[in-house]
């Protein structure tokens, strides 16, 4: 059980670090929650009952050993249990003629987005339909406008089962979390789905990012360390800089910002304006054909 407390009191200053909690302390040797003052790992405060791992009078760098030995194991079970569950999916679903997938793509796109949710809340994994989904579009059995509102569905599916697993904990912060994700899911669906010409957008730029994979395998990849990692780091990044109290620092974080501001207009105007659009198709498009591995 990790130990949220000793972190909040690092956040408040109230400890320096986590040596000062070490070693831990157990009155009488007794082990329980009310009886320790524990370090990382910590007892469970509505049981009083202490952990496996957890042992009176352990230093710091036996609790971080420990920590590594459970974080080793619960990858391994979630690992195990993400390959069996894609095994079940991959039976259940390419295995399926091809005519029942195809004649069940092809319902309202809103009775496809129920089933998605449907889908994405029995599974409790809203990439598992979407994995075994992408190459039936690949192949052309589904069309790409089809799994739109399917995956948009398993998306609030998904986060129905969060909203549902944060009640079970009554933890507050983790009820907030799931609430704010399930928001964020629907509001995601009214801006870019229940407008109809808004659905242009994220179809267009996945056809476009399919192209660029195509002719770029490693693409995604760069894709994933830009989006996931490089974007949220360099908001941080302008955010500290404004946020600074030297001018100096804070006039280079509106100079960041402006100089973003002024890219984003030369991409659209090339884009739009400039025929950077045919440009960007004919490169890529012949740079795929060109590919060895096609």
């Amino acid at each position: 059980i990790a130990n949220n407390g000793i972190t909040e009191a690092i956040i408040s200053k109230e400890i320096g670090s986590c040596e000062e909690r070490y070693p831990v302390f157990c009155e009488d040797s007794n082990k329980t929650f009310d009886t320790c003052i524990t370090g990382l790992i910590s007892c469970d405060e509505s049981t009083g009952h202490c952990p496996i791992f957890f042992s009176d009078e352990a230093t710091q760098k036996s609790d971080q050993i420990k920590g590594a030995i459970t974080l080793a194991i619960a990858l391994l079970v979630i690992t195990s249990c993400l390959y069996g569950m894609m095994f079940l999916i991959y039976r259940m679903l390419v295995e399926t003629p091809v005519g029942i997938i195809a004649k069940c793509s092809s319902f309202n796109n809103y009775v496809l987005m129920i089933y998605g949710c449907a889908f994405g809340f029995l599974l409790g994994n809203s990439s598992a339909t979407e994995s075994m989904l992408t190459p039936l579009v690949g192949m052309g059995i589904i069309e790409l406008d089809q799994m739109f509102p399917w995956s948009l569905g398993s998306n609030v599916g998904f986060s129905l089962t969060t909203i549902l697993l944060a009640l079970s904990t009554g933890k507050e912060a983790f009820v907030q979390v799931a609430l704010a994700n399930f928001v964020f899911n629907v509001m995601g669906i009214i801006f870019w789905f229940a407008i109809p010409f808004m659905r242009t957008f994220p179809l267009h730029g996945a056809l476009i990012l399919g192209i660029i994979s195509n002719a770029w395998r490693v693409f995604p990849l760069i894709y994933v360390c830009i989006m996931f990692f490089g974007i949220p780091y360099l908001t941080i990044g302008i955010i500290d800089l404004i946020q600074d109290t030297t001018k100096g620092i804070k006039a280079a974080g509106y100079i960041t910002l402006s100089l973003l501001f002024i890219l984003n207009i030369c991409a659209f105007y090339w884009w739009f304006k400039a025929d950077g659009r045919d440009k960007f198709l004919t490169f890529f498009s012949t740079a795929g054909n060109d590919n060895p591995e096609d």
